[in-house]
């Protein structure tokens, strides 16, 4: 068997497969760029073990900014507004179809309305 270095530096990449359906794991030669090994990897199972892995928690904050984060660093992974999340909702429903969603989504917001309203209350006074 020939002997073979143990001391390349590889570069390691990662892409997103065409069609999107896979990852593509490469290791080139960091000099040559000649490719040592490509593996494709399924996409569900890739997200499925990062995310079993490194778990992502959304925040409502006070000012009406939702955010994914990381809790391991608590950096802000994405973040909106409710009045994006909702614009943006609103914009995929039907009227007709959607009628009693819709009733039970104006019933929970104006209730959450209500103990804002509350909680501002309770602070003014101090």
């Amino acid at each position: 068997m020939p002997e073979q270095s143990t001391d390349q530096r590889i570069e390691v990449h990662f892409t997103l497969a065409p069609g999107g359906d896979a990852f593509v794991a490469s290791l080139t030669h960091a000099e040559t760029g000649d490719p040592i090994v490509v593996v494709q990897l399924p996409r569900d199972l890739v997200t499925a073990a990062v995310r079993a892995a490194h778990p992502v928690a959304l925040e409502l904050r006070s000012n009406g900014h939702v955010a994914a984060f990381d809790p391991l660093t608590d950096a802000d992974l994405a973040t909106g507004t409710l009045q994006e999340l909702f614009d943006e909702a609103l914009e995929e429903l039907s009227p007709t179809e959607d009628a009693a969603d819709l009733a039970e989504l104006e019933t929970m917001l104006e209730r959450v309305l209500l103990r804002i309203r509350g909680v501002r209350q309770v602070a003014e006074r101090w």
